[in-house]
C-alpha cells in the first residue's frame, strides 16, 4: 500500500536514527486523528445545540435542526471511514490499518525507544 506523503510532513524528528520508522508512523497517524478531531467537533456542536435548545428563537430552530443533523450524519460518516476495509484499492486513514502497522513495526526496542523520548 502506498503511504500518501506532503513534503513538510515527509521530515523524521531530529532524534530519529536513518532506519527509524516514526516518519512513516506519523504519516499514518495525522490522518486518523484529524478524523477524530472533526468527528469530535461535530459531537461538540451537537451538544451545544442540545445544551441550549430551549433558549434558540422558534423561527431558527429549522436552522439549528439542519445543523445538527448534517453533524449527527458527519459523526456517523467519520467514525464509518475510521473502521473501513471494504476496498483496498483506496488509501484508508482507518484504525485497522494503524493497528495492522503497528503490528508488523513496533518492535519493542522501538517502543522502549518511544518511551524513553517522551519522558
Amino acid at each position: 500500500m502506498q503511504l500518501k506523503t506532503r513534503s513538510k510532513d515527509n521530515v523524521p524528528p531530529p532524534s530519529a536514527t536513518p532506519a527509524d520508522r516514526t516518519n512513516e508512523l506519523m504519516i499514518r497517524l495525522k490522518p486518523v486523528w484529524s478524523n477524530t478531531f472533526w468527528i469530535k467537533n461535530a459531537l461538540d456542536l451537537c451538544e451545544g445545540i442540545w445544551q441550549h435548545a430551549d433558549d434558540i428563537p422558534r423561527q431558527h430552530h429549522h436552522f439549528f435542526a439542519l445543523v445538527e443533523k448534517f453533524s449527527v450524519d458527519a459523526v456517523v460518516l467519520g467514525i464509518c471511514k475510521l473502521f473501513d476495509r471494504s476496498n483496498w484499492r483506496y488509501d484508508k486513514d482507518t484504525i485497522p490499518d494503524v493497528l495492522d502497522y503497528a503490528k508488523s513495526y513496533l518492535t519493542d526496542e522501538y517502543v522502549v525507544r518511544l518511551i524513553s523520548l517522551s519522558s
